[in-house]
């Protein structure tokens, strides 16, 4: 429910006031985005995939439920910016 609310509080951006200036917020949240999407990060999402692929396949020791939350958080991360295109919020 909360993320309904949050999706339509974005949604609704321009009609609550929001002028489009960058504030301390918008620059945190941008860094924390460049942060999250960097080179480093992707490579370690990669090896986080290959763990998870190897644990679960090869020795058996993770739960499948488990080893795709793993692979749908990285997705979701990664495919943040699309997932919002798709939506409309995004830069076009």
């Amino acid at each position: 429910m909360s993320f309904l609310l949050f999706i339509g509080f974005f949604a609704c951006g321009n009609a609550l006031g929001y002028t489009g200036e960058q504030t301390k917020i918008d620059s945190v949240l941008q860094a924390l985005l460049n942060y999250l999407t960097s080179s480093p990060a992707r490579l370690l999402a990669v090896l986080a995939i290959v763990g998870v692929g190897y644990s679960t396949l090869y020795l058996g020791r993770m739960p499948k439920q488990r080893a795709v939350s793993v692979v749908l958080g990285i997705g979701i991360i990664f495919g943040s910016a699309a997932i919002l295109r798709m939506l409309g919020l995004g830069d076009s």
